[in-house]
């Protein structure tokens, strides 16, 4: 048998450990919470989540609104990271070797941001 830990038996490990710490009101509220989410009726393809989380979910859901928003503000593509490394890449040249980091900082945020 593989005795290394994996990403599973660590958390298998965490949520044992919470288990025994939490408190089972807290516990028991979050299995209702999460019953009642997973029996609700699911909002149009068309509604913005984040936007229902904050009109709906966190009044409704209170402890797992906290969930939501930790991970539906996460950006789904990295394309705005590229387009920034980009004008990273235009910016710093041999000609602009000297450029200080605060003011290739500022071009950078200035191009990115200002509305033309």
């Amino acid at each position: 048998m593989n005795t290394k830990p994996n990403l599973w038996s660590n958390f298998d490990k965490e949520v044992e450990q919470s288990a025994r710490d939490s408190d089972l009101v807290l516990t028991s509220n979050i299995s209702i919470e999460l019953k009642k989410y997973l029996s609700a009726q699911c909002i149009p393809r068309a509604f913005d989540p984040l936007r229902w989380w904050d009109q709906v979910g966190r009044f409704d859901y209170p402890l797992l609104s906290r969930v939501a928003y930790k991970y539906l503000i996460i950006q789904a593509t990295s394309v705005p990271c590229e387009r920034i490394f980009s004008t990273s890449g235009q910016l710093f040249n041999d000609k602009r070797a000297s450029l200080k980091d605060k003011t290739a900082s500022a071009v950078i945020f200035l191009n990115k941001n200002m509305i033309i």
